[in-house]
């Protein structure tokens, strides 16, 4: 599926203005005349995606960028696109025209009542038609409307701006942009009751960013999902942690014994080693359980698990 074409007329800074999204062919609305003319783009060269000569289709259909100055309205495009076109996120708020190619070639244009199409060659290159309208439902309630040719379509959504802007993760739109992971993060950990409401939103996402990671190495090793060599290791540093017992309530005791215990039987250990090697390791093992040890007690303390 490909969009191949928008026209919004009045988006934020963006007024009565199309954008050209396709690589073979162009569009202009006249918003006087109400015509919608498509023409061939001269510059574009059959089959560039297709990376395997033996193979007559490509996995990548169109690239498309947007280049502009600052202020220039790029990312209010990008904010047009993923909070009206993804299917059940809420249906397009703004009138439009959004021009649809499905992968069986089916060819539509979709405009808002409120933008007439009077005339065009449309015709000529297989187009059809679709006015659409908001919904009423009640009196005082309306329901934007879904394109239909989107309805198995998936948005992704990444940006790595953090400026602390709103953003939202619904229907067909998945958001991995820096702003959404970080508030989701914080929310998730507090809901799932791993941390309280005192966690910022910095250290969250930290977290839940290294078990994205990791899940999806895991993942693209067993699937072999992606077209290049994965980490075949991983390498974890325990930081040697000394335990505020201000944390601890029910366990303060109890940390400060074992954490005493590992401590004189690992340096025991290290000064009967003469090797620097092994001493190397004794060390790394007495960091480990030392900061096992502080964790396990901080989260049982924390997350109302002494049942």
């Amino acid at each position: 599926m490909e969009i191949l074409f928008l026209w919004i007329s009045r988006y934020g800074s963006i007024k009565n203005q199309g954008f050209n999204l396709s690589g073979d062919l162009k569009f202009l609305y006249n918003i006087v005349s109400k015509e919608l003319t498509v023409t061939n783009n001269e510059n574009y060269i059959n089959d560039f995606f297709i990376i395997d000569r033996n193979s007559s289709t490509a996995n990548i259909l169109n690239l498309t960028a947007v280049v502009g100055a600052n202020g220039a309205g790029k990312s209010t495009f990008l904010d047009f696109i993923k909070n009206n076109l993804p299917y059940d996120i809420g249906g397009i708020n703004r009138p439009c025209i959004a021009v649809i190619r499905t992968e069986d070639g089916k060819k539509v244009i979709y405009h808002h009542e409120s933008i007439l199409i009077k005339q065009g060659n449309y015709i000529d290159y297989g187009f059809i038609t679709e006015q659409f309208k908001e919904v009423k439902l009640t009196e005082i309630v309306s329901s934007n409307y879904n394109i239909p040719d989107l309805s198995d379509v998936s948005f992704i959504y990444f940006s790595n701006i953090f400026d602390n802007k709103e953003e939202q993760s619904l229907g067909n739109l998945h958001n991995i942009s820096t702003n959404y992971l970080l508030k989701s993060d914080r929310k998730s950990l507090i809901e799932t009751k791993v941390y309280d409401y005192s966690i910022s939103e910095t250290k969250a996402f930290q977290q839940q960013e290294v078990q994205r990671q990791l899940k999806f190495i895991g993942e693209a090793s067993n699937n072999r999902m992606v077209p290049f060599d994965l980490p075949e290791y991983l390498f974890i540093t325990p930081i040697d942690l000394k335990p505020d017992y201000k944390n601890y309530k029910q366990y303060s005791q109890l940390v400060e014994t074992i954490s005493v215990l590992i401590d004189k039987h690992y340096k025991r250990r290290i000064n009967l080693i003469r090797n620097g090697s092994d001493s190397f390791k004794e060390e790394y093992r007495r960091k480990f359980y030392r900061a096992l040890t502080i964790n396990f007690f901080y989260e049982l303390e924390n997350n109302n698990m002494t049942n």
